[in-house]
């Protein structure tokens, strides 16, 4: 996550990271069953991305919001 410019956020128990794009943010927590979360947050607003992303998901959608 770090080599597409996500930030770390420590988390107790997980692993959690975000990266700003022009108008809103990508928060993903790697849970403690190893799946992937995502959420997209612009001003106030959060919409969750279940069941939606993997890692190719993330390259993907990092690639096409650059």
């Amino acid at each position: 996550m770090e080599e597409l410019g996500f930030l770390y956020i420590p988390q107790e128990g997980c692993h959690a990271w975000s990266k700003v794009y022009k108008g809103f943010i990508l928060f993903v927590v790697n849970a403690p069953n190893g799946k992937l979360l995502a959420s997209i947050t612009v001003g106030k607003l959060e919409i969750s991305l279940p069941d939606i992303p993997d890692e190719y998901w993330i390259i993907n959608f990092d690639s096409d919001n650059q």
